[in-house]
């Protein structure tokens, strides 16, 4: 009975992976994950420990009773932070110099297990004798790899006959570079003749990620975690958090963006059909294209802003103006982040998802982490964070591709292959043809006249 079951199922996903346009591949959009409640926060029992790291051998120096103050930015890959160590006058100062490592741990409750909050380097020192301190400046260890600079190249040998897969590339930066790899999934381009000099092994993992994006849509985020590099494929966070009385305070920040124009100048390059040669090919000529747009009611309300932008892209003066369309409409809409001092959440990381409610501020949506500032003192432990409106996690430039995809086979008359299946299988009409002299049609072919 069970093998006739588990037949039946694999009979069922058959079908839904014929159904399907990939089959029973996945797709490489982002989901939203948001279906259960998750577990109540409680804010104000997390507790800290602070820990200074010193060689190889991980030898730990317990600096709870002597750290004055511990802040941390997470606006990017490259988490930075400073720390302030209390010195009094007469005693010699902790054995931490450049170099030595600094790790946070937290734990949310007093009954729960201890995580590791983060771990970063010592990049900088300063001392103050007035007052009786001496801080480091932090990073973590990517900033060591953007800092080096190498020679790389990556092309077709015999063990790469198809040459350098994505993750291949990477593997061979963090080796060389001296850091550890952690996730890191199989990618699908392939680098024939990836050749660098000078450059910086993260601006190598940033160029890899960007081509595997262009050619197969695939987007990635980069973390820093444990002191190893995980390349993971973007996704929304698995919980929705909900902040409202627990808020100290809120600001909204209107801005006009820094590409702002109520009038621009749009200039491209066209290719201008000049007949054919002596030989009956084609000749095609470059001409230059401009086109000159206002948005009148931004003139009205905010004054002349004129900006000359480039697009290689277009064809034609139509295609410019529609570009030119969607510029202004896309500038015109202003930047809006909102602040907010919070009592902390040790696990909110960039891009996590806020569902937040401000009746006073207008707010009633879901709006994503930009960035956030941590920090800890003797007194307790709070969070600042720069939220915003826009979905990080829509790839809007694949959505315009398309979109200009989509005019394109308008304006030239195309026919999608969809179109194209339906046609072929409509009936052959038998008696359009009668009368005209011509022979009737046998099975959708024209029979030959003899």
């Amino acid at each position: 009975m069970a093998s006739l079951n588990k037949k039946r199922g694999q009979n069922k996903s058959r079908k839904q992976a014929k159904k399907s346009a990939k089959g029973r591949a996945h797709s490489d959009a982002p989901k939203n994950y948001w279906k259960r409640k998750g577990p109540k926060l409680e804010f104000g029992r997390e507790q800290f420990r602070i820990w200074g790291l010193r060689g190889r051998l991980k030898r730990k120096l317990d600096l709870d009773q002597v750290v004055d103050s511990c802040t941390w930015l997470d606006e990017s890959v490259l988490l930075t932070g400073e720390i302030s160590i209390r010195q009094p006058r007469g005693v010699k100062p902790l054995p931490l110099g450049i170099g030595n490592r600094i790790r946070v741990e937290y734990r949310p409750t007093p009954s729960s297990a201890w995580r590791e909050l983060w771990t970063m380097r010592c990049t900088g020192r300063a001392r103050s004798l007035k007052e009786g301190t001496y801080g480091f400046t932090l990073a973590n260890d990517l900033a060591n790899v953007q800092r080096s600079e190498d020679d790389w190249r990556f092309i077709k040998d015999r063990r790469h006959r198809r040459g350098w897969r994505g993750d291949q590339v990477i593997r061979a930066v963090a080796h060389r570079c001296g850091i550890k790899v952690g996730t890191l999934p199989r990618m699908r381009h392939y680098h024939k003749k990836l050749v660098a000099t000078n450059v910086s092994g993260l601006d190598i993992i940033i160029k890899v990620l960007l081509a595997e994006r262009t050619n197969h849509s695939r987007r990635f985020a980069m973390y820093f975690e444990r002191e190893r590099l995980h390349i993971r494929p973007l996704r929304r966070s698995n919980q929705l958090l909900v902040l409202g009385p627990m808020i100290v305070e809120a600001a909204l920040n209107d801005t006009l963006k820094d590409e702002f124009a109520t009038a621009i100048t749009l200039r491209g390059k066209g290719f201008e059909d000049q007949g054919v040669d002596s030989k009956g090919h084609k000749k095609v000529a470059k001409r230059k294209l401009w086109v000159k747009l206002r948005s009148r009611g931004g003139v009205a309300r905010y004054g002349l802003v004129h900006r000359i932008v480039y697009d290689q892209d277009a064809d034609s003066v139509g295609e410019l103006r529609a570009v030119g369309r969607r510029y202004l409409a896309k500038v015109a809409r202003p930047n809006r982040e909102l602040t907010i001092s919070h009592p902390g959440i040790p696990r909110l990381r960039r891009l996590d998802a806020i569902r937040q409610r401000l009746p006073e501020l207008g707010i009633t949506q879901i709006i994503f982490v930009k960035s956030l500032n941590g920090s800890l003192t003797p007194g307790g432990f709070d969070m600042d964070i720069t939220l915003t409106f826009d979905d990080p996690f829509v790839d809007k430039k694949a959505e315009r591709v398309t979109e200009d995809l989509v005019e394109k086979a308008k304006k030239n008359g195309r026919v999608t292959k969809k179109k194209a299946k339906k046609k072929k299988a409509k009936a052959p009409a038998r008696n359009k043809d009668r009368g005209t002299g011509r022979p009737p049609r046998l099975g959708g072919v024209e029979t030959p006249v003899r």
